[in-house]
């Protein structure tokens, strides 16, 4: 191992399991999107770490040739790890989120860097703010501030931690 990272990841899945089971067992018609939550975000971990692990591989130049090295440098996949270009807002799309004690499915904020989508940020729920956003940007910098204080409710942390949200994915 390269890193306690795999005891991080043991713990941090299983704090979602209660609300996978929770659906299974009670809500049964919800069971095939709990399965897919679940899937998605074991997938998706188990890669982005598998992929910076090939990247730290990768380093190794003086016995790079060597089939050991060769085959650790080329898994699972040439993919980025992380994504070189400025996180940017892809849409907004039905998915599988953690709420509470279950598993439901909502709009969230697909994004370059959190491909399984962003629910809420500050417990605000980003697709109101984001649904049918104008196309230039002189637009959205009337509506979004709007928006977020609407959203906000005059909490001046929410507003700004909204407002960050927004400014990293250049919307603002």
């Amino acid at each position: 191992p390269l890193s306690g990272n795999g005891i991080f990841q043991a713990l941090s899945s299983a704090l979602a399991a209660p609300a996978v089971i929770n659906t299974l067992l009670r809500h049964p018609d919800d069971g095939a999107l709990a399965q897919d939550f679940h899937r998605e975000r074991v997938r998706h971990t188990f890669l982005r770490f598998a992929r910076t692990g090939r990247d730290f591989y990768r380093l190794e130049q003086d016995r790079a040739d060597t089939s050991f090295w060769q085959a650790r440098q080329r898994w699972p996949d040439d993919q980025l790890a992380h994504p070189e270009t400025a996180p940017e807002f892809l849409g907004l799309k039905e998915r599988p989120v953690l709420a509470g004690d279950r598993i439901l499915s909502r709009p969230v904020a697909v994004t370059s860097d959190q491909p399984l989508g962003v629910w809420h940020v500050g417990g605000v729920e980003l697709e109101p703010l984001l649904r049918d956003l104008p196309e230039s940007a002189e637009r959205r910098a009337t509506v979004l501030p709007e928006r977020v204080q609407r959203a906000s409710r005059g909490d001046r942390q929410t507003a700004q931690h909204l407002t960050a949200w927004l400014r990293h994915y250049a919307l603002l």
